[in-house]
């Protein structure tokens, strides 16, 4: 029971003495101590000491034993009791503002400037090639071809010169990837007027300098990829516009099913472009018995029979490879999944946002769109890596904020605004909601299959959707 008043029976330890001791159990420990070191013959009486239990902190010689919870037949020992060493004294405050800082927030370093210098390059390179495909449209097609391309040309040579030149990968990755940009704005300026064609020498000219650099320079694959991707997708979709006389929207609508096949297909891309080997699935068990002793022999000839099989042997052909070049593809893999996730999705939300304007105010183009929207949003639950998951949400939500700014914009009615105000506002609190409250809880396996099989559902549909967003079944009555 925990004492208040009176006595305490408590056993202290201390030095090479144990001794049984009753104490009052309302005075303050300080009170205490000086008897307890008289009974333990400790000498040293100017040091501070205090009592503590075995594996706890030193109780506070301010405090009482009944405040402390100490309780009858309780086992303390004899502790040093250091007093706390005061703060730093600081008789400047800027100084000791710098100070903290310093020590709290992270300081502008030569890496800080190398990445924002990257930036930087990256996002001049896009206003230029912006700007010369906007002089191309405008009739200066000739000197926007010839500069964006020499920029392209010199960009990628640096880049492959760099990597022999054992210049910083970073710096050569950062060089190639505005040489794809240029790449793109010289194809647009040469391409001449069509619309179609444009699109697809665009497309195959930043996917090809995108190869280029990621096999000369062997850095940044993840960006590297994630061009190559977009560039791949543009281009089909550029050639699919030339050879098919159909609807912006309707090349939009096809553009949209493309991204969602590559993301879907994102998993398998990413093996085969790493060379990641893959055992094969045994059928059947190696055998074990002895193949000699199910047929006979004839003297003289197969006398010895064949070798009996090693059953440890036939396991190990299948194993995958080294560690060390397993570990090497393995992350090479990842690079190329998140790179081909990034182009994808990137592609992907593009060609929403122009569905949704083409196409709206069409009741079916906009669910279509928000079909699509939907399968971006599930990508992310169905990887383990952060950034790839980061991707298919951040990407679904941009597409999504596309589609409701989409129907804003193109509705004729008043009460479309109202409606896409309410909408919006919806499924933030719904993203909020998930993001905060359903990430912590743990779900049945009965609630993951039917999350599962709502995810199956949502790509299934894309099939009647896109379907109809073509007109198919119209022209099937038709015919």
């Amino acid at each position: 029971m925990t004492v208040v008043t009176g006595s305490v029976r408590i056993s202290v330890v201390g030095g090479r003495s144990q001794v049984d001791v009753a104490v009052p159990a309302d005075l303050p420990l300080a009170a205490l101590l000086p008897d307890v070191l008289a009974l333990l013959h400790v000498d040293d009486a100017d040091r501070c000491w205090t009592l503590a239990r075995i594996g706890d902190g030193p109780l506070a010689t301010a405090q009482t034993l009944a405040d402390a919870d100490v309780h009858d037949g309780d086992l303390l020992i004899l502790t040093d009791d250091p007093p706390a060493s005061p703060g730093a004294a600081v008789d400047d405050v800027a100084a000791g503002v710098a100070a903290l800082t310093r020590q709290t927030r992270r300081e502008w370093t030569a890496e800080s400037a190398r990445w924002a210098a990257y930036a930087a390059a990256v996002t001049a390179s896009v206003v230029s090639a912006a700007a010369g495909v906007r002089a191309a449209c405008s009739g200066s097609a000739t000197a926007a071809a010839a500069f964006t391309g020499a920029v392209a040309l010199t960009l990628i040579v640096a880049a492959l010169a760099g990597r022999r030149l054992t210049v910083d990968p970073r710096t050569c990755a950062a060089l190639s990837i505005c040489a794809c940009v240029f790449g793109a704005a010289a194809a647009v300026a040469a391409a001449g007027p069509s619309t179609s064609a444009r699109i697809a020498l665009a497309g195959v000219a930043a996917g090809t300098i995108a190869v280029v650099g990621c096999r000369g320079t062997g850095t940044a694959p993840a960006a590297h990829t994630a061009v190559a991707t977009a560039g791949a997708a543009t281009a089909a979709i550029g050639a699919l516009a030339a050879v098919w006389h159909a609807p912006a929207s309707s090349i939009a609508a096809v553009a949209v099913a493309v991204g969602v096949v590559i993301l879907a297909l994102a998993g398998r891309g990413s093996i085969a472009l790493a060379r990641l080997p893959l055992p094969p699935v045994p059928v059947a068990a190696p055998p074990t018995d002895d193949p000699a002793a199910r047929r006979s022999t004839v003297d003289g000839v197969d006398a010895l029979g064949p070798m009996p099989p090693d059953p440890l042997g036939a396991l190990a052909d299948l194993a995958l490879a080294d560690s060390e070049v397993l570990a090497r593809r393995t992350a090479a893999a990842s690079s190329f999944l998140t790179g081909i996730l990034g182009g994808a999705t990137v592609f992907t939300v593009a060609s929403v946002t122009v569905t949704a304007v083409l196409g709206a105010p069409d009741t079916v183009v906009l669910a279509y769109c928000a079909v699509a929207s939907a399968a971006l949003l599930i990508r992310g639950r169905v990887h383990v890596d952060r950034i790839q998951s980061a991707v298919g949400i951040l990407g679904g939500a941009a597409a999504i904020a596309a589609v409701v700014v989409a129907s804003m914009l193109t509705g004729s009615d008043a009460s479309t605004p109202v409606i896409a105000m309410i909408a919006a506002a919806g499924l933030g609190a719904a993203g909020l909601g998930v993001g905060t409250v359903a990430a912590g809880r743990e779900f049945s396996p009965l609630q993951v299959r039917a999350v599962e099989i709502a995810q199956f559902a949502v790509l299934i549909a894309l099939i009647p959707l896109l379907l109809w967003v073509l007109d198919a079944y119209r022209l099937v009555r038709e015919w």
